[in-house]
C-alpha cells in the first residue's frame, strides 16, 4: 500500500464579548487557523456566526482551488439586478462574481458551508467541548 499525502488544516473556534463603543455586548465568533495564526471574527449575532467565520477561512485559504472547482462546475446567473454573478445550482452559499471571485456566505449555515468543502474534495471532522459547543474543524484533502 503506497502512502498517501494530506493536507489538514485546523481551525480553532472562540467565542467571546466585545468591549467596543459601538458594540459592546455584543458576541464575537473567531476561527484562528492553527497553521498560520490567522483569526477570521465576525461580530453580533441573529445568524450563523460560525458559519461566517469558517467561510471567510476558507474563501481566504483556498481561494485557488475554489476557483479550480468552480471552472469545472456547470454555473448558472444568480439572477441578481447587477449581471455576472454566478452560481451552482445545490451549493447554497457559493457565488462567483463578475470578476472571478469565488465566495462563501457562512450565514447560509454551517451545513451549507459543509456541503461546499465535501463537494470540493475535502473530509470534514467537528469536533466539540460540550455538548452543542463546537471546539474546532478540520479539513483535509488528499494531495
Amino acid at each position: 500500500m503506497q502512502n498517501q499525502k494530506f493536507s489538514i488544516r485546523k481551525l480553532v473556534i472562540s467565542w467571546g464579548v466585545s468591549k467596543g463603543r459601538e458594540t459592546y455586548g455584543y458576541n464575537i465568533c473567531r476561527a484562528e487557523d492553527v497553521a498560520t495564526g490567522k483569526r477570521y471574527r465576525t461580530c453580533g449575532g441573529g445568524y450563523d456566526m460560525v458559519g461566517t467565520v469558517v467561510a471567510d477561512a476558507i474563501t481566504d485559504i483556498y481561494q485557488a482551488e475554489l476557483q479550480t472547482f468552480v471552472a469545472t462546475q456547470n454555473l448558472v446567473d444568480c439572477g441578481y439586478q447587477v449581471a455576472g454573478y454566478k452560481k451552482i445550482e445545490g451549493l447554497y452559499g457559493l457565488q462567483v462574481n463578475p470578476k472571478g471571485f469565488v465566495s462563501i456566505d457562512g450565514m447560509c449555515g454551517i451545513n451549507s458551508v459543509q456541503r461546499i468543502a465535501e463537494a470540493m474534495g475535502f473530509e470534514w471532522l467537528s469536533t466539540y467541548k460540550r455538548k452543542h459547543c463546537t471546539e474546532a474543524f478540520y479539513l483535509s484533502k488528499a494531495l
